[in-house]
């Protein structure tokens, strides 16, 4: 019975110790992120380029939603002049899959004109 009891005793340790250390986690991205993150456009300060990160294309070209959202967001900072340009990132490791391509045809069919460079520039 003993040996039962400090096995459950050591569980409960366990779990009580991982529930707070993702608290402290948790509490520390907030507090150290709080400051750049922003709710409307005109809080965002302005710098030169603002970069989209890749994110999975469907297979007939599309974007992903999540991929949409981070599209959409950049217009919206080039539109309210918050960003000069657009970098648009992403995966291109074979013929049959490119990231990038989707989103320069959306930003045009947005209206956003481009200057294409490839890298290594």
């Amino acid at each position: 019975m003993n040996l039962a009891k400090k096995i459950i005793n050591i569980g409960i340790y366990l779990v009580v110790f991982l529930i707070f250390s993702i608290l402290v986690v948790y509490a520390t991205l907030h507090l150290t992120t709080k400051s750049h993150i922003f709710n409307d456009i005109s809080e965002i300060p302005r710098t030169e380029v603002a970069v989209i990160m890749g994110a999975s294309i469907f297979k007939n070209g599309k974007l992903s939603p999540i991929l949409t959202d981070r599209v959409d967001m950049a217009i919206k900072l080039y539109e309210s002049r918050k960003v000069d340009k657009i970098l648009a990132t992403g995966d291109n490791s074979s013929v049959a899959y490119n990231e990038v391509n989707p989103v320069r045809t959306y930003l045009l069919e947005k209206g956003i004109r481009y200057e294409c460079r490839q890298w290594p520039l």
